[in-house]
């Protein structure tokens, strides 16, 4: 028996739970519901960050020089500029990246102190993702990994 067959019993459950759900729990309406979400920001703040996320990861590996990461990257960052800065988004009621935020010194700082210790740790090599089975090499906190010689 297959032990990922177990995750099919989430199926039913799924299904059954908004059927149940409209049975059993209360109708309720807010009578002062707050504004609408902003969707435009929602959205480009959602394509920026899936942008984002493989030119941080792969970077590493492809280069941060090399095309496809800069390629990935430049649309993620100026995406996240255009959801912070965008006009609709600037005067929605309920934004999705509230400006007050981005001009504050403590988020300010503790950005920077995080660059920092990133490019600090990538360039001693301390980082889980300089290490690769391809590389051989591992992390000191990696116990498990090559802690015993080969055979």
């Amino acid at each position: 028996m297959d032990s990922r067959l177990v995750f099919w019993v989430d199926v039913p459950v799924g299904i059954g739970a908004p059927a149940v759900a409209a049975r059993v729990l209360p109708k309720s309406r807010d009578e002062h519901p707050g504004p609408r979400p902003d969707v435009l920001g929602a959205g480009l703040l959602a394509t920026s960050v899936g942008l984002l996320a493989p030119a941080l990861v792969q970077g590493p590996a492809w280069g941060w020089v090399f095309p496809r990461t800069l390629g990935a990257l430049a649309p993620a960052l100026s995406l996240i500029g255009l959801a912070a800065l965008a006009a609709p988004s600037r005067n929605h009621p309920a934004p999705v990246i509230q400006a007050a935020l981005l001009r504050s010194p403590a988020l300010r700082e503790a950005s920077s102190a995080s660059l920092v210790y990133y490019l600090g740790s990538r360039r001693s090599g301390s980082t889980a993702s300089s290490s690769s089975p391809a590389s051989g090499t591992a992390p000191p906190y990696a116990p498990g990994w090559r802690s015993h010689p080969a055979r």
